[in-house]
């Protein structure tokens, strides 16, 4: 994970990216790229001894490659490269499952070589890093709507995936005053029941991603929940589990026979259903707020 700083740092870079642009890349470059192009791996890892608890800071040993088609190229690239990394000030990074704060950037020494058969001159520079890297907590969560739910039943229940109970579960869409939409899980049948009858609970949570590709349905998301919905660069992500279930069910709101009036059924109207269904007056127990209660 210490490689998302490394690459950010690099890219960022004007020195840097006016030599290669993106052409920045983990252990090799791209085979249709050519020269000059930086790779970079950690060579190893070293946590740090804490005695009584797992280490929070890790040493890393880097390994930076600057390629280019002359010599006096890849040693410019490299130099460049050395002065974005070296004693590179304090920042944070992060990615999609975790926080990465670089404590410490220290250049070590420097190779040169010729890849014979690629006929590319390569400057291989060794860097010592020290980082401390925490997992993310996830709390953007919501009750699904109506069209989520099917999505969640189609894409990773019917598909044995996700741990489902085969019962009833709700959604965030209401049908009127009295009734909520829900979907029995045997066989994805679409039900109307009264919002006052106990069901299973999931949550979801959405994200967006720079780009298209980054995740496909039934993928593990950043939360550890699976993708049960995709739309271009933006991911639904089930919750891992069931936030109540046929032992211990959830009613729809403890506000039974009022009307919260607008909540939508498509995919993408959850968190504000999940917002009004809690905004109602009097409301204190919903399934919608065990999902907004939830934290992972």
């Amino acid at each position: 994970m210490v490689g998302v700083a490394i690459y950010d740092i690099l890219k960022n870079d004007s020195a840097v990216s006016a030599l290669v642009g993106t052409k920045i890349y983990p252990m090799q470059a791209k085979e249709s790229d050519s020269a000059p192009y930086i790779t970079y791996q950690v060579i190893s890892d070293v946590p740090a001894n804490t005695k009584q608890t797992a280490a929070l800071i890790d040493h890393y040993r880097i390994q930076i490659s600057s390629f280019a088609t002359r010599y006096d190229r890849a040693e410019l690239l490299a130099k460049k490269a050395k002065d974005a990394l070296d004693n590179h000030a304090l920042e944070s990074y992060t990615n999609d499952t975790h926080t990465i704060k670089v404590t410490s950037i220290k250049f070590d020494d420097e190779i040169p070589l010729h890849d014979d058969s690629a006929n590319l001159f390569e400057i291989v520079q060794d860097y010592m890093v020290t980082a401390y890297i925490t997992q993310k907590t996830f709390t953007d969560y919501f009750l699904p709507s109506k069209d989520l739910l099917a999505a969640m039943y189609t894409n990773l229940h019917a598909e044995s995936l996700g741990n489902f109970g085969s019962w009833y579960y709700w959604s965030s869409s209401e049908v009127d005053a009295d009734q909520a939409y829900a979907q029995y899980f045997t066989n994805g049948t679409v039900t109307q029941p009264t919002k006052n009858t106990g069901y299973s609970v999931r949550a979801c949570r959405v994200f967006v991603t720079a780009a298209a590709g980054a995740y496909s349905l039934g993928d593990t998301g950043p939360a550890g929940g699976l993708i049960c919905f995709v739309n271009d660069n933006v991911y639904y992500e089930a919750a891992p589990s069931d936030q109540a279930n046929i032992d211990n069910p959830q009613v729809w709101s403890n506000v039974a026979s009022t009307a919260v009036t607008g909540t939508g059924t498509a995919v993408g109207t959850g968190q504000d259903n999940t917002n009004d269904i809690i905004a109602q007056g009097g409301h204190t127990d919903s399934a919608a707020k065990l999902c907004d209660d939830l934290t992972i």
